[in-house]
């Protein structure tokens, strides 16, 4: 990453716009390079903005926002933990058990109890 790149005032604006678009695409299991070719971004102003804007990488802010998403759900849904996990672009049940238990420090089952 170049790290003496300055992010422009439209960098910043698509940058910021990230969780609406990760938002608008529950169901595809976003990494950096296709998050970077949906916001239109190289992937170094993609990384670099992320880490300005949001102070997180890009993993950890797609992680992030899905999770919140999950969170809500199981909350005010009726679906089952898998509906829920698959419907928001968590295609491995292991992978979705762990960075579920990471963030809200308990298993996503007992999460709404």
């Amino acid at each position: 990453m170049k790290n003496n790149k300055l992010l422009n005032d439209n960098d910043i604006e698509t940058i910021k716009s990230l969780p609406e678009i990760i938002l608008n695409q529950p169901k595809k299991p976003l990494d950096a390079a296709m998050l970077a070719r949906e916001a239109k971004l190289d992937i170094d102003t993609l990384h670099l903005g992320t880490a300005v804007v949001f102070k997180c990488g890009v993993k950890d802010l797609i992680n992030d926002i899905k999770l919140k998403k999950v969170s809500q759900l199981l909350l005010s849904s009726k679906k089952t933990l898998a509906e829920i996990a698959f419907e928001n672009g968590f295609k491995n049940r292991s992978q979705f058990y762990k960075v579920f238990s990471e963030k809200f420090q308990c298993d996503p089952n007992n999460y709404s109890l």
